[in-house]
């Protein structure tokens, strides 16, 4: 259990229309007073109502953009955008939701926040071009900036990640192909678990260093095809499986910084467990 806040606090909250937004909004209104900044619009960037807290999930991405250039000018312009009311309001807290696609090609066994970039694509190379803006423009600003890194979050709304293609596959009964079957997999994250870490953030970011990037996932890897176990448990399906050998190499993410600045995870099972039950 996390910590109840002690206050309420003021809150602009970018893509709150979005899977992960509107999960956060819904959760952190019953606390603080949120107000959401839609795309486009510029009056909330040009108040003065003294915000304490920016937390920006809004985002092109490859499923929501056809041009991965404009993709790559979107995300950066909004950055750009919001340093400037960051700026103007003072704001303590800045928690970008940014991703595991900043690492690019992920050759290492095991990915922390020390490995480097190697190939991302331009979706991932946009949100490592945001946190740098982030870093650079604000670097002297009196303001934490905390980037969390997202894996596959899964929960009610999830569509583009691997667990919610491979949930609608069984749940229409498809022949779903499944790669690196004996590979171990912890590339997921259920969104009330990235939601609690947030309200977290929000009460216990007083130790935190002015920029921080955190990885996050869950912990207790499985391999891939005690995954497809579990949808057979939990989804009576028709489908069929299929297992392939990728040409990309598999890989874990370590989470253990995050845990250090008091992220607490769920294990793989449970966290799938958790969100095939939602339903």
């Amino acid at each position: 259990m996390h910590a109840i806040p002690e206050k309420s606090m003021k809150i602009l909250l970018t893509g709150a229309t979005g899977f992960i937004g509107s999960h956060i909004y819904k959760s952190l209104s019953l606390d603080h007073e949120v107000r959401v900044l839609h795309r486009g619009e510029k009056n909330l960037l040009n108040c003065n109502d003294n915000f304490d807290c920016l937390i920006h999930c809004a985002s092109a991405t490859p499923s929501n953009t056809s041009d991965p250039y404009q993709l790559v000018v979107d995300n950066i312009s909004y950055a750009k955008n919001l340093v400037d009311f960051v700026k103007s309001q003072k704001i303590r807290i800045l928690i970008y939701l940014s991703s595991m696609s900043v690492y690019g090609e992920m050759i290492s066994g095991c990915v922390n926040e020390d490995c480097g970039a190697f190939d991302p694509s331009l979706y991932g190379l946009s949100k490592f071009m945001a946190e740098k803006i982030f870093t650079d423009y604000l670097k002297n600003e009196e303001v934490k900036k905390i980037f969390l890194r997202l894996p596959g979050v899964v929960g009610i709304g999830a569509k583009d990640v691997f667990l919610a293609k491979l949930r609608s596959g069984f749940k229409d009964g498809k022949e779903v192909t499944v790669y690196n079957s004996t590979q171990l997999f912890n590339n997921v994250l259920h969104v009330n678990s990235l939601v609690n870490y947030i309200k977290f953030i929000l009460i216990e970011n007083s130790q935190y260093p002015k920029d921080l990037a955190l990885n996050m996932s869950s912990v207790e890897p499985i391999e891939v095809c005690e995954v497809i176990e579990i949808f057979k448990e939990l989804i009576p399906s028709d489908a069929q499986v299929f297992y392939g050998d990728s040409l990309k190499p598999s890989f874990l993410i370590s989470c253990e910084k995050a845990i250090e600045y008091g992220f607490i995870p769920s294990t793989t099972e449970n966290s799938i467990r958790d969100y095939l039950l939602d339903f």
